[in-house]
C-alpha cells in the first residue's frame, strides 16, 4: 500500500484513457489542466503526441489492431456462450453506445510498467470501454493501494454497458432488462455484476460533472463513492462580432444560430430536435442562419428549411471561439450528456443557450437569465427558447453571463479538492 509521495506537497497521479486525441475521451483536456500539486503521469490506448509522461498501448499499430480485433472476436464468442445464443450481441439503439467493456488489453502489471518507478497515490479512470475492465481496476487497487477516481465523460462506468442510459434507469437494479439490446439481452446484467463484485468493497472517488455526481450518488457501484463535483470553464480568445463574422462570411443583420458536435448524426446528440426547431422558428422570420461546426459531410444533409446555412466542418480552437463570438444563441438538445463541454464554451463567450434540462445546462444555463431550458424531446418549446432569446437579443443576456462563469470558477476545483482531501489523510 502506498503512502502519500510528500515531495514538495506534490501527489503522484495516473490517468488512463483510450486515447490523448483533444476530442476522444477527454483524457488530455484533464490531463494537461491538472493543478500542479500533482505530479502526473498518462497512460491511453491510443496516442498522438509525444510526451515523456503519456505512455500507449500499441493500439494504432499493424499489430496492436490485430491483437484487439483478436481478443474482440474472442470476447464476442463468451458473450454469446454466457447468453446461451448463437446470434451475436447486437446494438438496437444507438444512442445508449453500449459497448463490450468487460474485457481487457492491458493487464493491471502491464499498465504500471509503462511508467517504471512511478507509484501512484491516485489512479483516474476516464473513458477505458474495450481498453481496460473492472477487474483490471480491482488489480491497479490491490497492486498499488492508490485512490482510484472515477472521472465521469458519460455514465459507463455506472452501467452494464451503456455510455448513456438516457431514460432507462435498469443500472439501478442490474440491468436486467437492457433495451439497448436486441439479442443476448443477459450480457448486460453479467458485465453489472462483474463491475459490482469488482468495485464494490474498493474506496471509490469521483470527479465530475456535478449532473454526473447527482445521477450516480444512489447507483449499486458508486452509493459508499466520496463526490468532488467540478466544472471547468473554458479561456477562450473574445473576438468582436464584426470580425467573428466576417470570418464565417455572415451578415451581421443574421440572426445566427449556432449547433455543433463531433458528430452532427449521433442520435445521442439529438440534432433533429435542434434542426425541427430552427425550421419551426424561421418560418416566422427571415434574417435566421444556421452556423454548424462538425462533421461537415454529414451536416449539408440537414434541411434547415428557410433559413440560411453555414458548415465550416471541424475548427480549430481559435475558430471554434470565433463561432461562439458570431452566433446569437447556441441550441444544445443532446438526450444524455455529462456536459457537453460546447454549453459551458457558449455561455463563457456570452452566448445564450437553449438547452434540454441535463449535463452542464443544469448548473450554467438559468431559465431566461442565460438561456432558456426546454422541455425534454420538446421541439416546440426549443423553438420558442429560440424566439425568446430573438426578441430580447443576445447583449440582454452577456451580464448574467458573465455573473455565473464568475460564480462557477469561484467553487472549489474538484481535483484542489480531492488532494486536500489527500493531503488531511496523511
Amino acid at each position: 500500500m502506498n503512502s502519500t509521495n510528500n515531495m514538495k506537497g506534490k501527489v503522484k497521479i495516473l490517468l488512463l484513457g483510450y486515447s490523448d486525441s483533444d476530442t476522444t475521451g477527454h483524457v488530455y483536456g484533464t490531463f494537461e489542466k491538472l493543478p500542479k500539486v500533482f505530479d502526473k503521469r498518462l497512460v491511453v490506448f491510443s496516442t498522438v503526441k509525444k510526451n515523456r509522461q503519456i505512455a500507449f498501448v500499441d493500439g494504432t499499430t499493424l499489430l496492436g489492431r490485430i491483437k484487439r480485433r483478436i481478443i474482440q472476436e474472442v470476447q464476442n464468442l463468451i458473450r454469446c456462450i454466457s447468453v446461451k445464443t448463437k446470434v451475436r450481441v447486437d446494438v438496437n439503439r444507438l444512442y445508449h453506445h453500449f459497448y463490450g467493456n468487460e474485457y481487457t488489453l492491458i493487464t493491471a502489471k502491464q499498465i504500471l510498467n509503462k511508467h517504471k518507478g512511478f507509484n501512484p497515490d491516485v489512479i483516474s479512470i476516464h473513458w477505458v470501454a474495450e481498453f481496460i475492465s473492472s477487474k483490471t481496476i480491482r488489480d491497479l487497487y490491490r497492486l498499488t493501494g492508490a485512490k482510484i477516481v472515477f472521472s465521469f465523460v458519460d455514465e459507463q462506468h455506472m452501467t452494464g454497458g451503456c455510455h448513456y442510459p438516457v431514460d432507462c434507469k435498469e443500472y439501478l437494479s442490474g440491468c436486467k432488462h437492457c433495451p439497448a439490446l436486441e439479442h443476448g439481452k443477459k450480457v448486460a446484467a453479467i458485465q453489472m455484476k462483474k463491475k459490482i463484485d469488482n468495485l464494490q468493497n474498493i474506496p471509490k472517488f469521483v470527479v465530475g460533472s456535478p449532473y454526473d455526481c447527482r445521477l450516480v450518488r444512489d447507483t449499486p457501484i458508486f452509493r459508499d463513492a466520496v463526490f468532488f463535483p467540478n466544472i471547468a470553464i473554458p479561456v477562450m480568445h473574445r473576438y468582436s462580432r464584426e470580425e467573428a463574422r466576417k470570418i464565417f462570411n455572415i451578415e451581421e443583420y443574421e440572426f445566427v444560430i449556432m449547433i455543433g458536435a463531433n458528430s452532427l448524426t449521433d442520435v445521442r446528440k439529438g440534432m433533429r430536435y435542434s434542426i425541427d426547431a430552427i425550421k419551426l422558428f424561421a418560418q416566422n422570420h427571415t434574417d435566421v442562419c444556421v452556423l454548424a461546426p462538425g462533421n461537415q459531410g454529414s451536416a449539408k444533409c440537414f434541411d434547415v428549411g428557410t433559413a440560411r446555412s453555414v458548415y465550416p466542418g471541424f475548427l480549430d480552437y481559435a475558430k471554434l471561439s470565433a463561432a461562439y463570438c458570431a452566433a446569437d444563441c447556441f441550441v444544445s438538445t443532446t438526450l444524455a450528456d455529462s456536459g457537453p463541454k460546447m454549453v459551458t464554451f457558449a455561455i463563457s463567450q456570452d452566448t445564450p443557450v437553449v438547452s434540454f434540462d441535463l449535463g452542464f445546462a443544469q448548473d450554467v444555463v438559468l431559465h431566461k437569465k442565460t438561456g432558456y431550458i426546454a422541455r425534454y424531446m420538446d421541439t416546440e418549446d426549443v423553438a420558442e427558447g429560440i424566439e425568446f432569446i430573438y426578441d430580447r437579443g443576445k447583449d440582454a443576456f452577456r451580464e448574467q453571463c458573465r455573473l455565473i462563469v464568475e460564480k462557477i470558477k469561484n467553487r472549489p476545483n474538484g481535483w484542489m479538492q480531492l488532494y486536500d482531501f489527500i493531503m488531511k489523510e496523511n
